[in-house]
């Protein structure tokens, strides 16, 4: 059995998790699949660990991430373009993650851009002060909200029939 507390460390490109059938209430993969040269095998997997009415949620750079400048004169760790973190392969886009939803057997999903509406609404503030301190993180993780940098794919009911 499956609990908050059971932990597996496992290569997810070529590896099956060690999870029964139809055990997982709900997946959550965010920032993941754009480290991954073929995602084949994670999505067979996320459909075979899931319930039939298990829900899932899947969030990766969207293709917004290539277009937003990496602002060098900010030192220190951050991801602000796609291409600052070297392990990116590919950003997505909400069709890309609809195909992903549909290939899963996905009913009922939405795709959009992750945004925090209190980062977007205070930005004007946050983006000065992480200037002012020079921290790189905190003026992408900004700069993430206003420009939708993410895309996700959020949905439930699990189609089990084999196609």
């Amino acid at each position: 059995e499956v609990t908050f507390e059971t932990f597996f460390e496992v290569d997810i490109s070529t590896e099956v998790l060690p999870i029964a059938d139809d055990s997982i209430d709900a997946v959550f993969c965010t920032h993941v699949l754009e480290h991954i040269m073929s995602y084949d095998l994670v999505l067979s997997e996320i459909k075979r660990v899931l319930k039939p009415k298990g829900s899932l949620y899947i969030e990766v750079p969207g293709t917004r991430s290539l277009f937003i400048p990496s602002f060098g004169m900010l030192k220190g760790p951050g991801t602000i373009n796609f291409y600052d973190h070297p392990t990116h392969i590919r950003p997505f886009t909400r069709q890309s993650l609809s195909h992903i939803g549909k290939k899963i057997g996905t009913k009922q999903f939405r795709t959009g851009f992750a945004r925090n509406w209190a980062y977007c609404l205070l930005s004007p503030m946050i983006i000065l002060y992480s200037l002012i301190k020079r921290d790189r993180q905190m003026f992408g993780t900004v700069l993430w909200s206003i420009f939708g940098w993410s895309v996700y794919l959020w949905g439930e009911c699990i189609d089990k029939q084999k196609h």
